[in-house]
């Protein structure tokens, strides 16, 4: 998933805002595809299908100047509302990928479930932080400093976040089922 945003970045980046957007396209559909034959799609990825469906109807209803000028909002605001959402629903998003690592057994614990939604919520603060400088960013002053730099900033803390407040717990989750621990 996280490989289409670099695709997208350089596309859009040269310029090429509708073939950015068809390319989004068509590597999330692929994505989503494959992780539907084994019916293990992830929030996050139909998060990335959806900014890009609605990029690309945007790029084709309203032209790619107004697509240009509004698309980070786009960006960060669809994963700051489909993070709230999870959070709203009781399944935030980063417990669907922690399933992938931990054992089942932890599934069900309430700390586990409490672990992801705080770090679901860190996610959501950021998303949000990065919608609302896109917004500020529209008056043109510090366009770059608000619409990439700091958002670049922000999702490097995010990824550093998780990483730690998730090794903090790793002990209690333990290693995912078919490992082994390390023995001496």
């Amino acid at each position: 998933g996280f490989a289409v945003w670099v695709v997208y970045g350089i596309l859009y980046a040269l310029g090429h805002w509708t073939v950015a957007a068809v390319a989004g396209l068509a590597i999330m559909l692929a994505i989503v595809a494959s992780e539907n034959r084994t019916a293990n799609v992830k929030i996050i990825d139909l998060t990335s299908l959806g900014f890009f469906v609605l990029a690309l109807i945007m790029v084709l209803t309203v032209g790619d100047q107004v697509f240009n000028r509004y698309h980070i909002i786009l960006v960060w605001g669809v994963f700051a509302v489909v993070t709230w959402a999870t959070i709203l629903v009781g399944f935030p998003f980063t417990l669907q990928l922690a399933r992938e690592s931990a054992r089942r057994e932890v599934w069900s614990e309430p700390l586990f479930h409490r672990v992801h939604v705080r770090l679901t919520t860190v996610w959501g603060v950021i998303f949000t932080l990065d919608t609302t400088l896109a917004v500020v960013a529209l008056g043109g002053s510090y366009v770059k400093m608000l619409s990439v730099i700091v958002p670049g900033a922000s999702m490097i803390f995010g990824l550093a976040f998780s990483r730690i407040y998730l090794a903090r717990y790793r002990s209690r989750f333990g290693p995912p089922a078919g490992q082994r621990p390390a023995t001496s």
